[in-house]
């Protein structure tokens, strides 16, 4: 896939999680604001306009109405779509290629930082570990905690915007697994999704250091 389908896929990833994360395969309308969508997208309005209009293009979207202050979106069922733009063979090769592109794109993610809602589970993680050595069951921790933190909005709007950004200088090799990662994003609940299940992962190691060091 090129660039430009890459972003359009990205983009309709973050314009699905800020009008309402829980629109899954489904019919729906919905009428948004755009000086709203300007603010949280941090983009230009003619730039959010261009992409909403390809999104039309390809099928992904319908206008029904537009003005200067607002559009109104009508989503159709869209898993047979997103098939056009990535096969599900695509899918299932790269898939395991996330780890790699987390490792790649650190930068972008912002582990440094702790975060209350992610070190409650590595303290749990680590009281664990303290009793019952490193190869302790930690299943229920990553289900708890994937279901919990994937369901925030300000969490899933971040790592969607993140996602866009890395699609406008990214490699090949990335563009193909951001491929993957939004089709699983779009299409998966998160404690099945890869993706989120190896970025919390990824967190967790990162908090239960910050523990140990303090």
């Amino acid at each position: 896939m090129d660039r430009l389908k890459s972003r359009e896929l990205a983009f309709f990833n973050l314009l699905k999680s800020l009008i309402s994360p829980n629109i899954k395969n489904e019919s729906i309308d919905y009428v948004v604001s755009i000086d709203d969508l300007q603010q949280k997208m941090q983009m230009d309005r003619q730039i959010i306009s261009t992409f909403i209009a390809k999104l039309q293009k390809d099928g992904l979207v319908d206008i029904l109405e537009e003005s200067d202050t607002r559009i109104d979106l009508h989503f159709e069922r869209t898993h047979e779509k997103l098939l056009e733009f990535v096969s599900l063979d695509e899918v299932e090769s790269t898939i395991i290629e996330i780890k790699e592109f987390i490792g790649r794109n650190l930068r972008f993610f912002n582990f440094t930082t702790s975060k209350e809602y992610t070190k409650k589970y590595a303290e749990e993680a680590l009281e664990r570990m303290e009793k019952y050595g490193e190869d302790f069951d930690m299943s229920d921790i990553i289900e708890k905690g994937v279901n919990d933190v994937f369901n925030k909005e300000n969490v899933m709007v971040d790592i969607n915007r993140i996602l866009f950004t890395i699609c406008e200088n990214a490699e090949e090799k990335d563009l193909n697994t951001l491929e993957s990662i939004i089709y699983c994003s779009l299409n998966l609940p998160a404690v099945e999704n890869p993706f989120y299940i190896t970025l919390f992962l990824t967190k967790l190691c990162f908090e239960i250091e910050f523990l140990k060091r303090g």
